[in-house]
């Protein structure tokens, strides 16, 4: 999903707008600093809860820590010994810190530390509770992740004056969204990029990515490679155990029945395009729907993917199915509308993940009309975008069938109340994620009408070329400093514009991300 027409249409609006808005000074990048008299830290998503008390604990001890939790895959102890490293000083005196880790139900002594430390541990998924007093840190999760949230609190709150501390405290905190998610992509030797962003993303609370496989090496067609913009399986793989190791879920993304040029970048596979000739001598845009041959070699790709991942989510694409206006759509398929192409298209998905236990992920704009949305409705008629949806609720009924969770895309600023489609998906009876782009008021109200309506989560889109690099696509630097905003917003539900959050998120997260891509910190220690 490029959207790259989209913002064509919208680039003199946005200029215009960000001329406004400049003048108004709302630009990322100048966002309101902490006092000089007010010695809190900033913590990025900001509590739910945060009490700060008179005094800090000084960071000159060995850290001790007290584990009251059970964890197999040893994650916690991994990010203990970084978060020990960050905190304690390279010549400590004598004595110790004690850092109680505990999870709730654990045993006996979790609940009464939280009696002790006057801290309640929120009952919901990913949770936390810590304090900081006198004598010493205490950290409670819900869950596992909610304790690894917690640590990933406790490395913002360090104070680095000489010698560092931490300001005595206690915070109770929780998501307002579940899923909290970012859309990338694959790229040629992107990996290092990569783990420096999950890193970002993990120390911020971001629990989710759908990673688009567009120019990923497929062994089960080797033809398609396309080595400028390609990103080799193993490195994949090494990320998704980097992204587990911080309790982020990757799942994958494979576009159909358009966005589909990765197919046919070396010019091969003419024979599964529905235009074999588009004008301008353009790569073939989207699949030929009514043939045979095009779901053979588009499942023996899924295969492969699936055998990568082992996902709970495979996002199928979905959206702009006939966008571009030098290819034909329909084209091949003679006799069908777009709608029953998209159909055919879907049902063909839907029968190869009968029974995998595999939720399907879908953009949401070709089951809306212009009526039930504010931007982004790319239904040819109502009855369209209505008999879509019907046609997924019906797909759903059937024995074995995969769920659809919708992604519901709108990037244009807009108050709350007129992103009024997430509504719609969920009287229908669908999961919806809402998805973002990085106009912050797109991001702030889009998540505040997600929490009103209960939308499953968000996820930050980027469309910034599909050859992933942050530093080098300079002109995008707005899309990555988004992220930031996007886990604050997703995470407390706080409704203050972006200028207005205490902290400049374009530096922040250059900060954080150059920090981690260059080395001097990590978040998990073997």
């Amino acid at each position: 999903m490029s959207k790259w027409f989209w913002v064509l249409g919208l680039t003199l609006v946005l200029t215009v707008q960000g001329w406004c808005e400049g003048n108004n000074a709302e630009i990322i990048g100048k966002g309101q600093k902490v006092s000089a008299q007010d010695s809190r830290p900033v913590i990025i998503p900001k509590p739910q809860s945060a009490t700060w008390q008179d005094g800090s604990l000084l960071l000159n001890k060995l850290i001790y820590p007290q584990p009251h939790y059970s964890d197999i895959s040893s994650r916690i102890e991994r990010a203990t010994l970084a978060l020990k490293q960050f905190l304690q000083p390279a010549s400590p005196v004598e004595g110790s810190i004690p850092l109680y880790l505990g999870v709730v139900g654990y045993d006996s002594t979790v609940a009464k530390r939280c009696i002790a430390e006057k801290i309640t541990v929120p009952h919901k998924a990913e949770a936390y509770a810590l304090s900081v007093s006198s004598s010493g840190i205490t950290v409670v999760g819900y869950d596992l992740p909610g304790l690894f949230h917690g640590i990933m609190t406790l490395r913002q709150m360090k104070q680095n004056n000489n010698p560092a501390t931490l300001p005595y405290a206690k915070i109770q905190d929780y998501p307002a969204l579940a899923y909290r998610g970012l859309h990338i992509f694959t790229g040629k030797n992107a990996l290092q990029e990569q783990k420096a962003l999950v890193d970002v993303m993990a120390l911020h609370k971001m629990n989710n990515i759908i990673l688009q496989l567009d120019y990923m090496e497929y062994k089960s067609h080797p033809e398609i490679w396309y080595e400028p913009m390609g990103q080799k399986q193993s490195e994949i793989k090494e990320l998704l155990q980097y992204c587990k190791d911080r309790f982020i879920e990757v799942n994958p993304m494979i576009n159909t029945p358009g966005h589909t040029e990765w197919i046919f970048r070396n010019g091969l596979h003419y024979d599964i395009c529905e235009d074999p000739n588009p004008t301008k001598k353009a790569i073939p845009y989207a699949l030929y729907v009514d043939n045979d041959s095009t779901y053979q070699f588009l499942f023996e790709i899924y295969d492969e993917v699936i055998d990568l991942f082992k996902p709970t989510y495979f996002h199928i694409g979905h959206d702009e199915p006939d966008l571009p206006k030098y290819v034909k759509f329909p084209c091949r398929s003679q006799g069908f509308t777009v709608r029953e192409l998209l159909e055919m298209d879907i049902r063909k998905n839907a029968e190869y993940f009968k029974n995998k236990n595999i939720k399907i992920m879908i953009w949401g704009d070709t089951m809306l009309y212009p009526d039930e949305a504010n931007d982004n409705f790319n239904a040819k008629t109502k009855e369209d975008a209505i008999q879509l949806r019907k046609m997924l609720k019906e797909i759903e009924a059937q024995p074995g069938s995969a769920k659809f969770l919708i992604c519901d895309w709108h990037y244009s600023p807009a108050a709350p109340k007129d992103y009024k489609s997430i509504a719609i998906f969920k009287k229908e009876g669908f999961s919806v994620i809402v998805c973002t782009w990085y106009f912050r008021e797109n991001i702030r109200s889009l998540i505040q009408q997600a929490m009103k309506d209960q939308a499953m989560g968000m996820l930050q889109t980027t469309w910034a070329g599909y050859n992933f690099s942050i530093e080098a696509n300079t002109t995008c630097h707005d899309q990555f400093s988004a992220y930031l905003l996007a886990a604050d917003y997703s995470w407390s539900g706080r409704k203050e514009k972006a200028n207005n959050l205490g902290y400049d998120a374009n530096k922040v997260f250059f900060d954080d991300f150059r920090t981690f891509k260059q080395g001097k910190q990590s978040l998990q220690l073997q």
